[in-house]
């Protein structure tokens, strides 16, 4: 694909660890993809996304990628990037509906209601983040920047936390010296 403009990255604090998804590139889809792999969860599957203003066929073409790797319904998924796909404008648009079908088809949510484009003209939300399971998040949202017409989209995972090393007791009968007829008479003692 001749692009102009536009790319697309994602940062990883160095404490995780993650797999590149090479597989799912697509020379048509501006994408990058990774399977984030969280201590004692299955790997998620995180993406940039990017579509130019002038491709329109870029929901079909994302759909063939998830359609081509049956993990998609097996994983969760987070897809996030400046979709140029303003979700509170007009509805009837065969964009949109490209959109929403998209989503459908692989059970995403969209996190964003809050303006991302602001110009002096007008305010859409262009840049969008889809989640396949609402359950796992427990934040998401916009933040203004100055440095940019698009503002910064978030979203925050939940994390199980678990205390490596703490210490837990279980109590458990012990049955090696179990007699029936001191069990039954200590439940006939018994109020």
């Amino acid at each position: 694909m001749t692009r102009q403009g536009g790319g697309v990255c994602i940062y990883i604090h160095q404490d995780l660890s993650y797999n590149e998804r090479i597989d799912l590139n697509h020379d048509d889809l501006a994408a990058t993809w990774i399977e984030l792999l969280l201590p004692k969860t299955k790997p998620i599957i995180c993406a940039s996304i990017y579509r130019p203003p002038n491709q329109t066929n870029f929901y079909s073409i994302l759909d063939s990628v998830c359609a081509s790797s049956n993990q998609f319904h097996e994983f969760e998924t987070i897809l996030l990037g400046d979709c140029n796909t303003n979700v509170l404008g007009n509805n009837t648009c065969s964009l949109f509906k490209s959109l929403k079908s998209f989503m459908y088809m692989f059970n995403f949510n969209q996190m964003i209601s809050e303006y991302t484009l602001v110009c002096t003209s007008s305010s859409t939300v262009i840049d969008l983040i889809l989640v396949s399971d609402l359950s796992k998040i427990s934040q998401s949202g916009v933040v203004s920047t100055c440095f940019s017409d698009h503002f910064l989209i978030i979203v925050n995972r939940k994390l199980s936390k678990t205390v490596i090393g703490s210490l837990y007791s279980v109590n458990i009968l012990s049955l090696k010296n179990y007699s029936k007829d001191s069990f039954v008479a200590c439940l006939l003692s018994k109020d």
